[in-house]
Parts: structure tokens; C-alpha cells; sequence
């Protein structure tokens, strides 16, 4: 299996967006029949009780447990934390628990129903962007949790974490090719902050236009790492527009589709011809302990077996697989083009508001915030 995928598949491209769960990008989704999400579900937490019917005296003491038992995270107050961080009332911050209309996601809906998609892949940790992006490059945070020390970077001028390899490291050791491609300022690019890159490669930390460049030319490096800007344009990242992020996704399908190396390129979703259309992965895959499951290390770990990497943690050992999928039966009839995100406005009817331009300077992105928002369906 894995002979035939390294002859097919000479490049992967990695893109991760922003701060959406699932089932608030794909709550609704209905194309395919046994996605687990919210279309089947009265209510999203189930908050009905067993009958606890009261005899003469009690059958089970409902005490606090005791102190051995871990203390879980209840996962709650989200409409809360919304309204104090921006002075809204409970109302006008309830849609950060909301999900999409699916037909305000067509260009992600065509591309999931065309490809292969995941409705059971996790963030390695509940928490900001900077310590997934570590995560997503190297299977650890080295212990962060947050966006600020290490995890910051180059922002506090802190040196990069030594914790673990990174997915750069481990492709340079092999000979074999990457960037790191960063759409606004080198600072999206060093989010991963990772120590071996600061004294190594810094050289290969580009700007996104050089992608789009590379593709057009025959350069495009065996692997690429492709930072959207953050955290107010395309990269979904609330205030981001969920269609601004559409509309770099079409973007790099677009560009990558007409390019020579669609025929040999894995972009995680995962798109390429080498997968059956509308196939959902769930819980299937190859499992390395009897608790795999499929997180941001499972790219790693794929690539890792892809292109015999080495020195890659025992994170990323653990994470779910998933070779299984691919087939050697090339379809020929996959979307030259995606089609095109609707921006809609808050309320009413869509408004024909110019898209924001992609991979410009920093310049272009600071004076510029985005005044609309996709409508929710609640």
C-alpha cells in the first residue's frame, strides 16, 4: 500500500484554519447521510435526566464526588465569556454556539462532497491558536497553553521550543523539500515558533505569493506549510469571515487544480485524485494504540510513513492513519473550480461587497477589517 502511494502522491500541502468546531461549520450539513452532526439531535447537549423517581428513602446518595476523581472541564459558558469580552447582551452573542446554513459553506460543501472528509478529527489541545500550530508541526506545545512566552515567538523575541522535532527538521534531515509560507508578515509564519527553524531555516519561511508562484512554475517544494493570515481576514479566525476563508480555500484549489502537480499532491481535507468522492472518515483507520484517534499529529504521522521520517514523537506514534482510503483508480470528473463564496451580510439579503484581496503585504490587511459576517442558522 504504502509503495504505491509514494509512486502517486509527491506533495502534500498543509492549510489550517481557525477557531470553528465541526458542527459550527458543519452542524447542517446534509450530502452524505451518516455525518455526526446536529441535523438528528433535539436538542445539541442532551440535558434530560434519568427518572429520578423519590421512594420511602433514597437508592443512591447524589453527593459531590469524591477527591480522587478528576475535576472535568464543564465546557460551558461560551455565550457568557462573549457577551463580557464585547459588552453584547446574551442574545446578540449566542451565535458563537450556533452552526451554518449549509448553503452559506457551498465552496466547503463542494469540496467535502467531492474529496474526503473527517467528522471525528480533534485539536490536539481545547485551546488558542498558537500551541495547535505547534501541535499541527511538531506534536507538542512543549507544554504551552496559551499565546503568550514561548508560544509567541518571535513576537516577545523568545527562543524557539527544543522539545520535540519538528516536521521541518525531519524533512530536512531527509533531503527532502518545504516552505513555510506566510500570507501577511513573517510573524504568521514563526507562529510554530520552534528553535531549530530560528537557527536553521529561516531562509525558508516565504511569502504565500511565492505558493501561487511555485505552482505556476514547477517549483512547488515536496512539502508546504501555508499560514492564512491572522487572526481578522481569511483565516476564519473570529472576526474573520467564514466566506473570506472560502474564498482563499477556492483560491488554492483553483491554483492548485490547473497546476502540474494535481496529480501528485495530498492538501489535507484531504483533496487529490487519488480519493473517492464523498467518502467520510469517522472512526476508521489504522489505530496504533487502542485509543488512536485522528488529531493534528495524524498528518504528521501520515507523512512520517509517507516519506520514512524520522524522530517524530511518541504523540505523533499514537495518532490515527489513514492510508486505507486512498485508491489507485484516478476519477477524472473532480471540480476544475470551486465555486465561489456568497458574502452574506448580518441581516437580509447577500450584499455585493468586494472580497478582500489574498497575499498582500501587512499594510493592506491593517487598514482593512472585515464589516460583515455570515448569517447563522440557530
Amino acid at each position: 500500500m504504502w509503495g504505491q502511494l509514494r509512486e502517486n502522491i509527491k506533495h502534500g500541502i498543509y492549510l489550517t484554519f481557525e477557531n470553528h468546531s465541526f458542527d459550527n461549520i458543519a452542524g447542517y450539513w446534509d450530502f452524505h447521510p451518516e455525518i455526526d452532526n446536529l441535523r438528528n439531535l433535539t436538542y445539541c447537549n442532551d440535558y434530560t435526566n434519568p427518572n429520578w423517581t423519590v421512594y420511602g428513602e433514597p437508592l443512591a446518595i447524589c453527593a459531590e464526588p469524591g477527591t480522587r476523581q478528576k475535576r472535568m472541564s464543564p465546557t460551558g459558558g461560551f455565550i457568557e465569556r462573549q457577551s463580557e469580552r464585547y459588552n453584547a447582551t446574551p442574545g446578540d452573542s449566542a451565535f458563537v454556539i450556533k452552526a451554518l446554513n449549509q448553503k452559506k459553506t457551498a465552496t466547503l460543501v463542494e469540496l467535502a462532497s467531492n474529496f474526503t472528509f473527517f467528522d471525528s478529527y480533534f485539536a490536539e489541545h481545547p485551546g488558542p491558536t498558537n500551541p495547535n500550530r505547534q501541535f499541527a508541526t511538531s506534536g507538542s506545545s512543549c507544554g504551552s497553553v496559551d499565546n503568550t512566552d514561548q508560544s509567541a515567538g518571535l513576537w516577545n523575541n523568545v527562543t524557539g521550543t527544543t522539545c520535540a522535532v519538528s516536521i521541518f527538521e525531519s524533512l530536512s534531515k531527509k533531503n527532502i523539500s518545504w516552505k513555510n509560507y506566510y500570507e501577511t508578515d513573517i510573524v504568521d509564519g514563526f507562529i510554530n515558533n520552534i528553535k531549530w527553524v530560528q537557527d536553521n531555516a529561516m531562509d525558508r519561511l516565504v511569502h504565500a505569493t511565492e505558493l501561487y508562484h511555485d505552482l505556476e512554475t514547477g517549483t512547488l517544494p515536496s512539502f508546504s506549510y501555508l499560514n492564512p493570515e491572522c487572526c481578522t481576514v481569511d483565516s476564519i479566525h473570529p472576526t474573520s469571515s467564514v466566506a473570506a476563508g472560502e474564498q482563499m480555500v477556492k483560491h488554492l484549489y483553483d491554483a492548485l487544480r490547473r497546476s502540474k502537480y494535481w496529480d501528485n499532491a495530498v492538501p489535507d481535507f484531504i483533496i487529490s485524485p487519488w480519493v473517492p468522492a464523498n467518502l467520510l472518515i469517522h472512526d476508521q483507520g489504522t489505530i496504533y494504540a487502542d485509543n488512536s484517534t485522528y488529531t493534528h499529529s495524524s498528518i504528521l504521522h501520515f507523512l512520517q510513513e509517507l516519506w520514512g521520517l524520522e524522530g517524530l514523537n511518541n504523540r505523533v506514534q499514537w495518532a490515527k492513519t489513514f492510508e486505507t482510503f486512498f485508491t489507485n483508480k484516478r476519477p477524472n470528473d473532480t471540480p476544475k473550480t470551486l465555486v465561489k463564496p456568497t458574502w452574506y451580510g448580518g441581516s437580509g439579503q447577500p450584499e455585493p461587497e468586494p472580497f478582500f484581496l489574498l497575499n498582500q503585504d501587512e499594510s493592506y490587511y491593517a487598514c482593512r477589517r472585515p464589516r460583515l459576517r455570515l448569517r447563522y442558522k440557530g
